[in-house]
């Protein structure tokens, strides 16, 4: 039975375009440089704790926010409520095949013992906001469809393709793709120009 719970793989949808975050490009004197903030908010619905990563999603936008080289000080704070004059807001919402359905899943493809594919679906939909001055300037969402496909063929898969490993590949997709949106369209100056 032990096998079982790890014959799984887990992969994503690759709907996030691949981008090439290309930083030194840009300058920015720090006397222009903005001092921002930036939150972070969870909706989760299908149970699964390895896709709610948020002490890691803040750590992660703190780094990618500061290897840009465009802001000055960059703070987070846990509330949307307490921005400051220019300020970051990123949703995460995780929705997909129901606590209820995946038990259910879980006991149909137990007692089968995995010689059938059964296979769920979890929804990242990462957006983000940007304001100045109180008021939304500019938001983009980076959805991404994870595919849970448990068979017992899988079960050599399942260390290099798991919720870990692919959370981790999809926070990466998504921060580059929205730092470079930052940089495309020159969100650092907000509503300067």
């Amino acid at each position: 039975i032990l096998p079982l719970l790890f014959s799984c793989a887990t992969y994503s949808s690759g709907y996030i375009p691949n981008v090439s975050l290309n930083v030194e490009q840009i300058n920015v004197p720090k006397e222009q440089r903005k001092n921002i903030t930036f939150s972070v908010s969870y909706y989760e619905q299908v149970g699964d704790e390895q896709f709610h990563d948020y002490s890691t999603m803040v750590s992660k936008i703190r780094e990618y926010l500061s290897e840009t080289n465009l802001f000055n000080k960059i703070h987070y704070v846990s509330a949307i409520t307490e921005k400051s004059k220019y300020h970051l807001h990123f949703d995460v919402k995780i929705t997909g095949t129901s606590i209820e359905n995946q038990n259910n899943y879980g006991a149909i493809w137990g007692a089968t013992l995995g010689i059938f594919p059964m296979w769920i679906y979890f929804n990242k939909d990462t957006s983000m906001f940007v304001f100045s001055d109180d008021k939304e300037i500019y938001s983009i969402t980076a959805p991404e469809k994870i595919k849970d496909v448990m068979w017992l063929p899988f079960i050599f898969l399942s260390p290099f393709f798991n919720h870990g490993t692919v959370n981790m590949y999809v926070r990466r997709k998504t921060l580059r793709y929205f730092m470079n949106e930052i940089i495309e369209n020159k969100l650092y100056l907000f509503n300067e120009g």
